[in-house]
C-alpha cells in the first residue's frame, strides 16, 4: 500500500518547484517589458571614472643594453723600425711630446697633428749646398753650381713646427717650410728627450695624431722586432658603447641626448659622439655615447640606454580605455556631463595615453569605463 504522508511531501515539493519556475518567467517578463519602455530597475552605482581631458606631451622610448669603458681598443700607426726596448703601463694617457714606446732605445714621440707621419723631415736646402768646385784655369770662371736647392715643405712640416713652439722650442715663427730655425728647435728637443741630436725628424720618430691618446700595451712584445704590435689605443674618457641595428639608429643622430642607467642604477645624461658605419649586408653597428660626467662613472660595466623613438608636444590626450567604438565607424569619447559622444582621431600612444584631435578642449570632463 503507498504511504499516504509521502505522497503528500511529493506534492509540496511538486507545488514550490512550480512556483518557482513561474516566478523566474515572471520576473523575466518584467525585466523585459521593462527594457521595452525604457524603464528598468536601478542598476545601482555607474562603473565609469570621470576623468578630464589633458594637454601635455606623450612620449615612446626604447632601450637597449651597452657598456662603460674605454671603447674598443684600435691599432696606432707606429712607423719605427727595430727593436721594442720599452712600452708604458695599460691605461696610461699620453698626450703631446710624451713617449708612446722607445725602439732601438730611442724615444717614439706624439705630436699633434691630422696628416700622418709619411718622410723624414730635415732642412733639405742646407743638405743639398753644392761643394764649391774648382775654377776654370783656361777661362777663369767658376764652374755653374747648378739649381738652388729647394726647402722642404708641406703641412707635416706645419705641424711639426707648431709643436715644438707649443713645447716651448720656438725661435721662429711656425710656417710649413723646414729651415735652418726649425732644425735648431729640433736638436734642442731630441736632446731633451733622449734622442741623437741630429736636427733631422726621422719617419718613425714621430707619431702625429689628432689629440691624446690612451694606450694598452702588450708587455710581451718587449724585445720583438714589431713595434706597431706592442701598442692599441682607446679613448682618453670612459665612453659608453651600444650595439644597435643598422637599419634602425634613426634615433642616433650627432649630439642627441640620452639617458643612461649606470651599474649603481643612477641615471645620467649623455650624447651621441659617433655612429660606426653600417655593413653593407646589415647587422648591428655601434653608438658611442659621450657621457656628461664621466669621472663620476664607474670604470665598466652593464648599462642600459634609454631613447626617444617618437613624440608629441603639448597634445591633447585621454586614458587609452576612454575611446569608444562608434556605430558608425572611428572612436569617439563618452561626455561626463550628459553630452553623448563625440568622435575623435586618435594619434600617437604611449603609457597609456593616446593623443586626440576632435571637438574638445583641455578640462572637459569624459567618461572612462574602469
Amino acid at each position: 500500500m503507498a504511504d499516504p504522508v509521502k505522497g503528500r511531501r511529493r506534492g509540496v515539493v511538486g507545488v514550490l518547484v512550480l512556483l518557482l519556475v513561474v516566478a523566474g518567467a515572471v520576473g523575466a517578463w518584467l525585466l523585459a517589458q521593462g527594457g521595452r519602455d525604457g524603464t528598468s530597475a536601478d542598476p545601482g552605482p555607474s562603473d565609469d571614472e570621470v576623468v578630464q581631458v589633458r594637454r601635455q606631451d606623450l612620449t615612446i622610448g626604447a632601450s637597449l643594453a651597452g657598456k662603460i669603458g674605454y671603447g674598443p681598443a684600435e691599432g696606432v700607426p707606429i712607423r719605427a723600425v727595430g727593436t721594442v726596448t720599452w712600452l708604458p703601463r695599460s691605461g696610461v694617457v699620453v698626450r703631446r711630446g710624451g713617449a708612446v714606446m722607445r725602439v732601438d732605445d730611442k724615444p717614439v714621440n706624439l705630436m699633434y697633428g691630422a696628416t700622418p707621419a709619411y718622410r723624414t723631415l730635415e732642412d733639405t736646402a742646407a743638405a743639398d749646398v753644392p761643394a764649391p768646385g774648382k775654377k776654370d784655369l783656361a777661362s777663369g770662371a767658376m764652374p755653374d753650381p747648378g739649381p738652388a736647392p729647394v726647402p722642404l715643405t708641406g703641412p707635416d712640416v706645419a705641424q711639426l713646427e707648431a709643436n715644438l713652439v707649443a713645447l716651448g722650442y720656438g725661435g721662429f715663427d711656425p710656417d710649413d717650410e723646414f729651415t735652418a730655425a726649425t732644425a735648431a728647435a729640433v736638436k734642442a728637443w731630441q736632446a731633451d728627450v733622449g734622442a741623437p741630436v741630429t736636427g733631422r725628424v726621422v719617419l718613425g720618430d714621430v707619431l702625429f695624431l689628432p689629440g691624446p691618446i690612451r694606450l694598452v700595451t702588450d708587455r710581451s712584445a718587449l724585445g720583438s722586432d714589431t713595434p706597431a704590435a706592442a701598442v692599441q689605443r682607446t679613448a682618453t674618457d670612459k665612453v659608453v658603447t651600444v650595439r644597435a641595428p643598422a637599419g634602425s639608429v634613426e634615433w642616433a643622430e650627432l649630439g642627441t641626448r640620452v639617458k643612461v642607467t649606470l651599474p649603481d642604477q643612477r641615471a645620467v645624461t649623455a650624447t651621441v659622439r659617433s655612429v660606426g658605419r653600417a655593413p653593407d649586408e646589415g647587422g648591428d653597428v655601434d653608438v658611442r655615447l659621450e657621457l656628461k660626467n664621466p669621472a663620476r662613472a664607474p670604470r665598466a660595466g652593464a648599462v642600459t640606454v634609454s631613447y626617444v623613438v617618437e613624440e608629441r608636444h603639448d597634445v591633447l590626450a585621454v586614458p587609452v580605455t576612454a575611446l569608444v567604438a562608434l556605430a558608425e565607424g572611428g572612436y569617439g569619447v563618452q561626455l561626463a556631463d550628459g553630452g553623448g559622444f563625440v568622435a575623435v582621431t586618435p594619434g600617437l600612444y604611449a603609457d597609456g595615453e593616446v593623443e586626440v584631435t576632435g571637438d574638445l578642449e583641455a578640462g572637459t570632463r569624459i567618461r572612462v569605463p574602469r
